[in-house]
């Protein structure tokens, strides 16, 4: 017979664990969501709306970024409308097909 987490009332018996952690089927939670932890811009900037990026700003970026380099508060407040998550995560997407990991890592040879 498989041992199961509930009684015979659908109960929880006692002394039976749920996966691990502390009996809560496995999460590991302190009571917090995660909804808040991470996030480097404000609401307002959080919540604004998806947009691709035209030419103009994609050009902006890289002349910018050959500058300032990885400084993403920087870059977010040279290019109108984008959010600092914005910057990096067209960072992350582009770095190879426009060289900016070449021209991050030149900057970083630079500075040391």
């Amino acid at each position: 017979r498989s041992r199961s987490s509930k009684g015979p009332k659908g109960r929880r018996k006692p002394g039976v664990k749920l996966g691990r952690g502390r009996g809560r089927g496995g999460k590991n939670r302190s009571g917090r969501g995660r909804g808040g932890r991470g996030r480097d811009v404000s609401k307002a900037d959080a919540r604004r709306a998806m947009q691709k990026w035209s030419e103009s700003e994609k050009q902006i970026y890289v002349a910018r970024f050959e500058h300032v380099g990885k400084d993403w508060a920087r870059l977010a407040e040279e290019i109108p409308n984008k959010t600092v998550s914005q910057i990096k995560n067209f960072y992350q997407n582009y770095k190879t097909r426009f060289g900016l990991d070449k021209i991050a890592a030149k900057l970083a040879g630079r500075s040391q």
